[in-house]
């Protein structure tokens, strides 16, 4: 194949440069420059050489090939064959499969940096599966190259710059050249651009940009750039030094950044209207069934949170539990031993309903037993009459100045108790408190601190 830019830039595929490296080529120049006119060129005459073309079009500018050659299908956009969906972008490498152009119109989400980003890369991706498992000549066309591997290092950037990479090195063994444009190659990654070794730099005006372009311009001054008119450019790589060219003014196809059209373009061929057809129908198939998994999806989430919130509700009341079953083992009497925690867990996969019914029967057995236990241990006369030290008017007044609920609770438990020594799960059962809770371990601190409540490290008491 030939590639005609102008009368002085032919580029041939026959060449040996070409069958060793690939076609990998770009394109930079401000905007004004024909940076997007030198693609559409190089497009046009892929297209009529047979080559399946493939556009990722940020501005919406290439539409106008759909014009001309039928078996390009133009997606996204307000004139798109098909509407585009991020989640049925393998509907579209369904497409390409069957041999067809795309251009894909993201206009939409241009603004967006990052939902631009990770469409594209989602494209490229099924793009690049699609042409591994079926080799095929083709051109790939990325405009705006910056955005799709721009100088930032975050993961998601270097992903793409990743994937880029890997198919312009590659895209030689599958029959993939790729095409790079961009007015901004101060915020390009220079990985790509230094993967494109036939390169065209149009005007720019910027200073950033030219400085980011004069390691690959020598021994061209960069600000020769400035003095360039639209259609002009140097080419580096092709020729053995630097050659001005002025790219050819005539084309098929118009020039979709100066052409508004906000309909569909009318396709002749019935033949591509059966095509398009059979295509959308894919479309809304996959969209409804996408619709219907994220239904399904949400009565699952739905169920989840409830089991979540019920898990974290019976957690609470085996925590009680096991403080209730230390309270017993630290009096070490006789009595008739409860299922083990690991039973009540157990237990929980089965039936929710059962396992509150069974946890609420065993607390309150215990903390019955409990109760019977204490009046035998410390005698009847000390578990029925509290203290008095309530009555006390210090502890009133700490009472009044303890800042937490939490707090005033402990003390009042163990106030009512005075001499009483309770370990902190007996006390955190009294309390309605998880010995693992930030809440009563602060309290318990507090307390400690001001000298209200004494401990040994295993137990507790008020003098």
């Amino acid at each position: 194949m030939k590639f005609k830019l102008s009368d002085d830039l032919i580029i041939d595929t026959d060449d040996e440069r070409v069958q060793k490296q690939g076609l990998r080529i770009a394109i930079i120049g401000e905007s004004g420059s024909g940076k997007s006119w030198t693609i559409a060129v190089l497009a046009e005459q892929a297209k009529m050489q047979g080559v399946q073309v493939v556009f990722i079009d940020p501005h919406g500018e290439y539409f106008t090939f759909a014009k001309v050659f039928e078996d390009l299908i133009v997606v996204g956009g307000e004139n798109a064959d098909l509407p585009l969906y991020e989640d049925a972008i393998d509907v579209y490498s369904e497409a390409y499969r069957m041999g067809k152009s795309l251009d894909f119109n993201l206009r939409e989400v241009f603004t967006d940096e990052y939902e631009y980003g990770r469409i594209v890369e989602k494209i490229l991706r099924s793009l690049w599966k699609a042409q591994v498992n079926d080799p095929r000549p083709a051109i790939w066309c990325l405009e705006e190259a910056h955005l799709e591997c721009p100088q930032e290092k975050s993961h998601d950037a270097m992903r793409r710059v990743g994937l880029v990479k890997a198919i312009a090195t590659g895209g030689r063994k599958f029959g993939v050249s790729l095409l790079l444009g961009t007015q901004r190659p101060a915020e390009l990654n220079k990985t790509p651009l230094s993967q494109c070794w036939i390169r065209l730099f149009g005007k720019l005006t910027d200073k950033l940009d030219r400085e980011a372009v004069a390691d690959y311009m020598k021994p061209v001054d960069p600000r020769e750039l400035m003095k360039l008119t639209t259609g002009c450019f140097y080419v580096f790589g092709w020729f053995s030094n630097p050659l001005m060219v002025r790219i050819r003014s005539d084309r098929i196809t118009e020039h979709g950044a100066e052409t508004i059209l906000i309909k569909p373009i009318e396709r002749k061929a019935v033949k591509e209207k059966a095509s398009i057809e059979q295509l959308r129908k894919m479309l809304e198939e996959r969209m409804k069934k996408i619709e219907q998994e994220k239904t399904q999806l949400g009565i699952f989430q739905q169920e989840l949170n409830k089991a979540k919130r019920e898990k974290e509700e019976l957690a609470k009341e085996i925590e009680r539990l096991k403080a209730a079953l230390e309270i017993a083992g630290t009096l070490k009497l006789d009595i008739k031993t409860p299922p083990a925690p690991e039973k009540v867990v157990e237990k929980v996969g089965v039936d929710p309903e059962d396992v509150k019914r069974f946890v609420k029967d065993l607390r309150d057995g215990l903390l019955e037993t409990f109760d019977k236990v204490a009046e035998r241990f410390l005698g009847k006369e000390e578990t029925v009459k509290p203290s008095g030290a309530l009555n006390d008017d210090v502890v009133k007044m700490w009472l009044n100045k303890l800042p937490t609920p939490c707090a005033k609770k402990i003390f009042t438990f163990l106030a009512e108790h005075r001499g009483v020594k309770f370990t902190k799960s007996q006390i955190a059962l009294q309390t309605t408190y998880s010995t693992n809770s930030g809440t009563f371990n602060s309290a318990l601190s507090l307390l400690k601190r001001n000298n209200l409540v004494k401990t040994d490290g295993e137990s507790w008491w008020f003098e």
